[in-house]
């Protein structure tokens, strides 16, 4: 098994915390772990599939673990002695490169959205009057 761990919205938990919707800040952290879960389905390789059906998420109120339990996902995610160097921020592989991140990179792009989510949880709240 294999897994990360997101956590540290801090500034986000506090604005939600100061517009009396604490609640929403738990909803904020489970939005961004189910599109990292998406996005890791996207990038994970397939030949059986069953690398893409280990794929899991467990979210808490302080943030969220997405990993997969498949043995040979820390081989796709890290490579081996065996394989060669690549590069994490893309998903998909160099030619000849030995192996497929797709954890870290669709951590990388779920984590870049917290914005966007968190803009359309406070725009509700505000066109809403206070209520979400």
């Amino acid at each position: 098994m294999i897994g990360l761990y997101a956590s540290g919205l801090k500034e986000v938990q506090k604005i939600f915390t100061e517009l009396g919707k604490p609640e929403l800040y738990t909803s904020t952290v489970q939005d961004v772990g189910k599109k990292a879960k998406q996005y890791a389905r996207e990038y994970s390789p397939v030949d059986t599939g069953a690398l893409r059906k280990s794929i899991f998420l467990q979210s808490d109120k302080d943030g969220f673990q997405l990993g997969a339990w498949a043995g040979h996902a820390v081989f796709n995610e890290y490579g081996s002695i065996r394989t060669p160097i690549g590069s994490v921020e893309s998903p998909i592989p160099a030619v000849k490169q030995g192996y497929r991140p797709f954890l870290r990179p669709a951590m990388y792009k779920a984590m870049r959205e917290v914005d966007y989510i968190f803009g359309e949880k406070v725009a509700k709240i505000v066109s809403h009057g206070g209520k979400a």
